[in-house]
């Protein structure tokens, strides 16, 4: 009995500290659609020229790809999928990336026209929009391959966000001013 309670403990710790690393990756991934929307702007202003409007579309249905199966891995989103399904998530209609594709759109479309480009004379740095890319890149994949047992998705997400990704953080790092 004693042997028995003892594993029970032990597995209970182990459960804990996993639910905290659980948290912590999906802290990561829940920011704020307006935190997302405007880092996907401005990546989409530093590469796109006059195609802000679908490369930052493109970003934020990249991360949702990573968010959705996240939030169903939690249990806080569920859909009925009668058709089509989400690349290596059976449990999101693929009508749900589609709408992000048209939201984000429609969304970085609007804020490039009403933000300005520049709000001082000299542009500000983009090294918080760079951190804060990489991080939803690294906890989206982190979160799907270890903790919600995702591998697929984690691959698939994380070349299809890092590819989007790429020119951006060329672009920022050889130093392009637009």
């Amino acid at each position: 009995m004693g042997k028995q309670a003892a594993l029970m403990q032990s597995h209970t710790a182990h459960d804990g500290h996993r639910h905290g690393c659980e948290q912590s990756v999906r802290c990561a991934n829940q920011a704020h659609p307006r935190i997302q929307a405007a880092a996907a702007q401005c990546a989409a202003r530093r590469i796109a020229g006059n195609w802000v409007f679908l490369y930052g579309g493109a970003l934020l249905a990249a991360w949702d790809l990573f968010l959705d199966a996240l939030m169903v891995g939690a249990g806080r989103w569920t859909w009925e999928v009668p058709g089509a399904h989400a690349p290596f998530t059976p449990d999101i209609p693929m009508s749900n990336p589609f709408g992000w594709l048209l939201a984000g759109m429609f969304i970085t479309g609007l804020l490039n026209k009403v933000l300005p480009r520049e709000r001082r004379k000299e542009g500000a740095s983009l090294r918080a929009v760079d951190a804060y890319l990489l991080w939803t890149l690294f906890g989206g994949f982190v979160g799907n391959l270890f903790f919600f047992d995702r591998p697929g998705l984690a691959l698939f997400a994380t070349a299809v966000m890092g590819g989007l990704l790429t020119p951006y953080f060329f672009s920022s790092w050889l130093g392009s001013k637009e």
